[in-house]
């Protein structure tokens, strides 16, 4: 992780190194979710008890500027993810939650997109919208 920020660091214009931007990216590598800012300050606030909410949201930006994470826009949240390999999103339009999605059939979609359009496809977002298993199954509530 050290050296992932350092090597992006020096790709782009150099960057002091930080440990508050360390711990930040270390919260985002280790969660599996996708994370907003306030919850990410949440959770690194309880070991940099007096770090502010805005330079967690300024080592976000600078982080995603680095392309060392990534965001996705939701219901007017961005959310974070740490995952910079190809894969896709699924959006819960009820309780917003997201997950990551990783099907074959899609990556032979961008194939077929290349060979019918001739484009060589350097980045994509996907995102499918939808209820999750938790928000769809009914709620059974039983009286005694």
């Amino acid at each position: 992780m050290n050296t992932q920020l350092k090597r992006s660091a020096k790709k782009k214009k150099v960057h002091r190194k930080s440990t508050q931007r360390q711990l930040i990216l270390e919260i985002l590598t280790k969660r599996p979710a996708h994370l907003s800012a306030r919850q990410v300050f949440n959770r690194v606030r309880k070991k940099k008890p007096n770090i502010s909410l805005g330079t967690v949201y300024r080592n976000l930006n600078l982080l995603e500027e680095l392309q060392l994470i990534k965001s996705i826009g939701h219901h007017g949240t961005k959310y974070f993810d740490s995952r910079m390999d190809k894969h896709y999103h699924i959006l819960c339009t009820s309780c917003h939650k997201i997950a990551d999605v990783e099907v074959s059939q899609l990556q032979d979609l961008e194939c077929k997109v290349v060979e019918q359009t001739g484009f060589q496809i350097s980045d994509g977002k996907l995102q499918l919208f939808g209820s999750c298993p938790s928000c769809t199954s009914p709620i059974t509530n039983e009286s005694v």
